[in-house]
């Protein structure tokens, strides 16, 4: 019974130690390194259209990366106010509307307002009687008639009156009273308030009937002709940066791209967040942009002198690049290594690259590129 167990046995231990072997066998293979150079015949070079030459130098700017946001300067943000209290008579207001310099926002009223300008009326006719006064006092000084002490009164009643008349008119001017009328004796029971600019409603304080205080709110426009584009440069590109630079600006989102430049650079350096505050003006206005939305831009620094190659000339392979340098030339074939570059920049189809420093001097493929990497892909596979 046990020598039958012992043949029976015998295959399961062959067939593991086959299975092992094999495993060994497999685990034992070298995997293929993948190939970092490629070598053609004159005639492929030729036919593919592969050229190469020393790095040239071009000048091509470095660009800033910089965030921020679209925003108005403080002058096309207005909070509209009430110079005095009064009741809303009339308003067709509503946040969002669009509206231009010189449009009715509110109609006010108040008796106050009816008292101003009886007040105004009255001062001005006590103007009246002063100036004639004084004249009259000029005259009988001149002739001896009177003490020079009543004319120093009149005239000094003159003044005070000029400017009470002076001081109503100001106020009533504020208030939006149509002078013009006034002077001619026309009282108003109501007040206008206009649009200082044209823009856009962005907030409403107030509603027909209410009574609305002093300096309170009753709107605020935003006028969209200017906006400015408040970027965040951080500090390590602080000192490549300064007033006149071309800016590159593009809404999140969205494909287009708007020009610009820098029109200032704050110089108060913000410890928590490392970085300074840079405002640039868009070169044309844009309707669709609106203040808020949140922006990517590029920031044109001086253009330096560097070694480039044309983009097409570049490969990016796992976040990093590559260009292909002539290593060795024959008779009849061409060899060209892969070799790591640093891409610095970008600009008009070329770009700045720091090549490794035994590769300095190399001439490098300008085109064809693509070619080489087929053919080193199949001699990989």
């Amino acid at each position: 019974m046990h020598k039958i167990l012992y043949v029976l046995l015998l295959p399961v231990v062959w067939a593991c130690s086959d299975k092992q072997e094999t495993n060994a066998v497999q685990t034992s293979t070298p995997q293929k390194t993948p190939a970092t150079s490629v070598t053609l015949s004159r005639q492929q070079a030729e036919q593919a259209g592969i050229r190469w030459d020393t790095l040239q130098r071009r000048n091509i700017g470095i660009a800033v990366a910089a965030n921020g946001t679209l925003e108005v300067p403080p002058s096309d943000n207005i909070s509209i106010t009430a110079v005095m209290g009064g009741i809303v008579k009339k308003t067709d207001l509503l946040a969002g509307m669009t509206i231009k310099k010189g449009d009715v926002l509110a109609v006010l009223e108040h008796p106050d307002y009816i008292r101003l300008q009886q007040n105004y009326l009255e001062a001005r006719n006590q103007l009246t009687y002063a100036e004639k006064e004084l004249r009259r006092q000029e005259e009988l000084v001149a002739a001896n008639a009177t003490a020079a002490q009543k004319q120093e009164a009149a005239e000094n009643a003159y003044n005070a009156a000029r400017i009470q008349v002076r001081s109503l008119g100001s106020q009533l001017e504020m208030l939006g009273v149509d002078m013009a009328a006034l002077n001619r004796g026309d009282i108003q029971s109501q007040v206008v308030i206009r649009a200082p600019i044209s823009g856009n409603v962005t907030e409403v304080g107030i509603n027909t009937g209410k009574f609305i205080a002093a300096n309170e709110m009753i709107c605020k426009i935003i006028s969209q002709e200017h906006l400015h584009v408040v970027l965040k440069v951080f500090e390590r590109d602080v000192l490549k940066v300064r007033v006149g630079q071309p800016v590159t600006v593009r809404v999140m989102g969205a494909e287009k791209e708007y020009q610009g430049k820098i029109i200032l650079v704050n110089r108060a350096f913000d410890n928590v967040s490392k970085s300074i505050q840079v405002q640039a003006h868009l070169n044309r206005d844009d309707v669709t942009l609106k203040p808020g939305m949140f922006v990517e831009a590029q920031i044109h620094t001086n253009d330096v002198l560097s070694e480039s190659l044309p983009d097409d000339a570049l490969i990016q392979e796992d976040d990093r690049w590559y260009a292909f340098a002539l290593k060795e030339e024959t008779h009849d074939s061409f060899t060209f290594e892969k070799v790591s570059v640093e891409k610095v920049t970008s600009e008009s189809g070329f770009s700045a690259i720091v090549v490794p420093p035994q590769w300095k001097g190399k001439p490098f493929v300008q085109s064809g590129v693509y070619y080489l990497i087929s053919t080193m892909n199949k001699e990989s596979e």
